[in-house]
């Protein structure tokens, strides 16, 4: 018989730091959808009903159009902007209390709590706004984007500073 030894080199304190951060993005997306059947449903159908609200209290009043804007293309950049300004310094702030309990193992830390929240809140509100603008440009509405570079700055400068 032989004895086979496994050498196993040490992992980098970047790459646990990694995989704390994917383990409570998993957590925290277990912990916002599996629960509830509707909280995908919900994620998308909160800013479609802000929209359609504020477009048609908007068009009945003052017209189709503000500078030559559609309103429903304008609430949705307004509110989508809002909302991951909001959501982010909100959950980011609840992610602390909410994990806690996970901070006695040396691994975790709270900063990766708040990374994994923000991760998940980017990407959540990535895909409502990707659905939102698909769903806009199916319904016919006109939505080129001149400058894409620029488009994204000005996305993650509002992430970024709200």
């Amino acid at each position: 018989m032989t004895n086979i030894t496994i050498e196993r080199k040490p992992r980098s304190s970047l790459v646990v730091t990694r995989d704390v951060i994917f383990a409570l993005y998993l957590r925290e997306l277990k912990a916002r959808f599996g629960l509830y059947r509707l909280g995908l449903a919900w994620a998308l159908l909160e800013p479609v009903a802000v929209i359609a609200i504020l477009s048609t209290i908007k068009s009945m009043w003052f017209g189709d159009s503000v500078q030559g804007i559609e309103y429903p293309i304008f609430f949705m950049l307004g509110f989508m902007g809002y909302q991951i300004f909001n959501k982010l310094t909100n959950q980011a702030a609840a992610s602390i209390n909410a994990n806690r309990g996970l901070f006695n193992f040396r691994q975790v830390r709270p900063i990766d709590a708040i990374a994994s929240r923000v991760l998940l809140e980017v990407v959540i509100d990535v895909f409502v706004f990707g659905f939102l603008a698909l769903g806009f440009l199916w319904l016919g509405f006109d939505m080129q984007v001149h400058n894409p570079l620029l488009f994204l700055a000005v996305v993650f400068n509002l992430i970024l500073l709200g």
